[in-house]
């Protein structure tokens, strides 16, 4: 591909994103990229930048990808050491390299007359996949500016946001105020001390007298189930969601 033809695709796709931002595509290239780059810029109905959005999503993607990675090595050293001590009960003898791969795993398993062990979920993940899905707004009590990540179940990473809108289960709503709770303590006269020189004094302690929510999520209705668990960043459903508050 000549060097005019690759400006060709780039400013194609230019006039692709443009369109998707609602923005005239008939423009020059240096055009589209200033207007681009200003809607990315726009704040969106709940006060968070696209440009902010995107990046927070490619964190929050970035950190998962990641999890996943040492997730499987860790399943992969597992397993080896696993077949490894299986061969030599059964006096079979395999050769698996430090980093296995699936085939060799396999034909070591073969060899044993071993099945693969299946991945059985949490309770919670389980809890968590047969829940409704909803949009909410976090909300942090204690601290208004810090976010929050959270793996009840071990599978789904969560990333609570403050004021933004979320995609989380009725399940999740329901654990995170029961564990986000603050303890309110309180000095509490317990009686009276008996005995020379106390007379009428009152003793007091120091107790638990209350608990106090951290966070708290308004409900903005129900979301589709096959919606990604985490920040919402489409306009088109923020704007939505937003009108009918």
């Amino acid at each position: 591909m000549d060097e005019q033809q690759v400006e060709k695709t780039e400013y194609e796709n230019l006039q692709d994103q443009a369109k998707e931002y609602g923005i005239a595509a008939n423009q020059s290239a240096d055009n589209l990229k200033a207007a681009i780059e200003a809607k990315l810029a726009e704040k969106g109905p709940t006060g968070i930048s696209r440009k902010d959005a995107n990046d927070i999503e490619a964190r929050v993607r970035f950190a998962e990808e990641t999890r996943d990675t040492i997730r499987r090595e860790r399943e992969i050293i597992t397993e080896r050491a696993g077949l490894i001590a299986e061969s030599e009960s059964l006096c079979i003898p395999i050769d698996l390299p430090e980093t296995p791969t699936e085939l060799e795993l396999a034909r070591a398993r073969t060899k044993l007359g071993l099945q693969k062990k299946e991945f059985r979920p949490s309770p919670e993940t389980v809890a968590i996949e047969a829940s409704k899905k909803r949009y909410y707004v976090f909300i942090n009590r204690i601290q208004d500016d810090a976010s929050h990540s959270t793996n009840p179940g071990g599978k789904y990473m969560i990333n609570l946001i403050p004021d933004q809108v979320h995609v989380l289960s009725e399940w999740h709503v329901k654990y995170f105020k029961q564990h986000s709770i603050e303890p309110v303590y309180d000095r509490v006269k317990t009686g009276v001390v008996p005995g020379p020189g106390t007379e009428g004094q009152a003793v007091e302690e120091c107790k638990r007298v209350a608990n106090k929510p951290r966070w708290a999520f308004e409900d903005l209705g129900e979301a589709p189930q096959e919606a990604e668990f985490g920040l919402v960043t489409d306009a088109k459903i923020l704007k939505e969601l937003t009108a009918t508050v």
